[in-house]
């Protein structure tokens, strides 16, 4: 199921249901570089009971997509980290 963390966690569940109910299993977050914070995230993946897979931290894919990881995703929270790399040169 791809999302893009835009809204509630109750608007993302709603949106999420139908997908849900054909067998939806697993998460994917699109558009991270476009949001203000990540905040919304924790809210997102206890509303929707799926494992987070994949982010999409940037406009580039599939360079941008990245595994979902626990640690990253904290970082990125606390902007330990930045969401791509800026001096990347796409492909």
């Amino acid at each position: 199921l791809v999302l893009t963390p835009g809204g509630t966690s109750r608007q993302a569940r709603h949106l999420a249901d139908p997908y849900l109910d054909l067998g939806a299993n697993r998460l994917l977050l699109t558009k991270l570089d476009e949001i203000p914070g990540l905040a919304i995230i924790p809210a997102l993946t206890r509303a929707i009971p799926l494992p987070l897979s994949y982010l999409s931290l940037g406009p580039q894919i599939p360079d941008d997509l990245e595994h979902a990881n626990s640690r990253r995703l904290a970082r990125l929270a606390l902007n330990e980290e930045p969401l791509s790399d800026p001096f990347r040169v796409p492909a």
